[in-house]
């Protein structure tokens, strides 16, 4: 029995289903990394969200407090947004390869 190599590949749905998992996958343990360092800042459940051309991305809010900080796409961006140089090399202790 021949089976066509193109049928085992994976989907581009699975792929980017993949990729939505990993993704959820970091912002969830950087919601956690900030309440272990019993920061003021947090994170609010991340959801996915489809972009005006169609595609997918996964979105969180940062707050600090009540303060609304903004929607990122990737946890670089929040810490970006925080501006503590402190909290930034902390981060890229935790998460080298972000």
């Amino acid at each position: 029995m021949t089976t066509n190599w193109q049928e085992s590949l994976p989907t581009e749905s699975s792929i980017a289903s993949i990729w939505l998992d990993e993704q959820y996958v970091l912002v969830d343990s950087f919601a956690e990394w900030l309440r272990s360092r019993q920061s003021e800042w947090f994170t609010l459940p991340p959801a996915i969200v489809e972009t005006l051309d169609g595609n997918w991305r996964l979105a969180f809010v940062l707050r600090k407090g009540e303060q609304f900080v903004g929607v990122f796409n990737h946890p670089v961006q929040a810490v970006r947004a925080i501006g503590d140089e402190s909290l930034a090399r902390a981060f890229k202790q935790h998460f080298p390869s972000d």
